[in-house]
């Protein structure tokens, strides 16, 4: 039986790769064709708005004239494989050719950039468990989940996790915490031999007893 594996375009022996900005380009088992890899995972962008899909709640109670935070949940959608529009998407491929050019590889006038193809991802949440837990996909906090390329996930947040959050974006610096993903993908492998020797005096002699 052929594995879907057999008829896609994998990562050549040779293993020629290239880091260029946020993505890595690997030469391929097909002439003219390089694959490419982002080298960390991005928050879906709403094609209409141009937002970011995530969301942030804050649960509040006012008591006796008190304001405070009692907890509050995010939202958001986490993909490996971002979507560029026309424009960008030639930006990228002008830059990535100029990068593999440096480099002395030859690029043929028929150069094309495919996605490289991946399989069995898995994703790992990090989160500190005083800020919050991941409530979907359902996951203990040092296991990994069954993915998609692009992921969405729900974090039930503490009090204190909720007022990380809001300090955060208001002042713009990173959260602890993090998506760790990982993945299948086809490569090339060198070529195996193997000899048996077959001593049939040792066979005859225990299928015999």
């Amino acid at each position: 039986m052929t594995s879907s594996f057999d008829t896609e375009i994998g990562i050549a022996l040779s293993t020629s790769s290239w880091n260029v900005g946020d993505f890595r380009l690997f030469e391929s088992t097909q002439p003219d064709v390089i694959l490419y890899m982002p080298n960390r995972s991005f928050l879906v962008v709403n094609s209409d708005n141009k937002q970011y899909q995530a969301t942030l709640t804050v649960f509040r109670k006012w008591d006796q004239g008190i304001d405070s935070v009692k907890g509050g949940a995010l939202s958001f959608t986490a993909t490996l494989m971002p979507q560029y529009d026309f424009l960008t998407q030639e930006a990228l491929k002008q830059e990535w050719g100029r990068e593999i050019l440096k480099s002395g590889y030859f690029l043929g006038e028929n150069l094309q950039f495919l996605p490289l193809p991946i399989r069995n991802i898995q994703v790992q949440i990090l989160l500190d468990p005083s800020l919050g837990k991941v409530t979907i996909p359902e996951v203990e906090a040092t296991s990994s989940v069954s993915a998609g390329e692009t992921t969405s996930l729900l974090l039930d947040l503490t009090a204190k996790g909720a007022q990380k959050w809001v300090e955060n974006i208001q002042s713009g610096t990173q959260l602890t915490g993090g998506l760790i993903f990982t993945y299948e993908y086809p490569q090339v492998l060198p070529q195996v031999q193997a000899q048996i020797h077959v001593k049939g005096k040792s066979i005859f002699a225990n299928l015999s007893s």
